[in-house]
This record gives C-alpha cells, sequence and structure tokens, in this order.
C-alpha cells in the first residue's frame, strides 16, 4: 500500500523509466505485430477464411504504416537535434 507522497513518487518514476525504455524499442514492436498479423492474414486467405484475412491485412498495413510514421518522425526529429547543435 502507498502510504507517503514519497512512494507515490518513487512509484510514479519507476511506471516513466518503464515507460521510456518500451517508447524506445516502439518500431521495433509495432512492426514485429503487423508481421505477425499479415502471417495470420495470410494463413486465413489460405484456408478460405477470406473475410477476416482482408480484415487482417488492413490491421497489419495500419500496423506498418505506424512503425513507419514512428521511425521516420524520430529520425527527423533527430536529424533537426543535430543541425541545430552544429
Amino acid at each position: 500500500m502507498l502510504d507517503t507522497n514519497a512512494d507515490r513518487i518513487k512509484l510514479i518514476v519507476e511506471i516513466i523509466e518503464v515507460t521510456k525504455k518500451v517508447s524506445r524499442y516502439l518500431p521495433i514492436i509495432v512492426f514485429s505485430y503487423a508481421s505477425l498479423t499479415v502471417v495470420f492474414a495470410v494463413i486465413n486467405i489460405l484456408e478460405h477464411n477470406i473475410t477476416s484475412g482482408i480484415i487482417l491485412c488492413v490491421f497489419a498495413g495500419f500496423g506498418i504504416y505506424l512503425a513507419l510514421r514512428i521511425f521516420l518522425t524520430r529520425r527527423r526529429k533527430r536529424h533537426s537535434r543535430i543541425q541545430a547543435n552544429t
């Protein structure tokens, strides 16, 4: 149980640290999840379940789009930071 404000602050700091570590690898996580969705979509299409295969393809497309947007946004921010420092 959280008794004091210090315990609550420590918990918040730990949550922020975990979130920061996860967000560093977020494009890899999203891209691997999208790839797994593509695999399931292909399996569904091969098993003649066309509707769920198409739905999974759409989800995979959105996942790949999201991963690319995250990667490109981070790259652009890093590039602008490097130019600002020189």
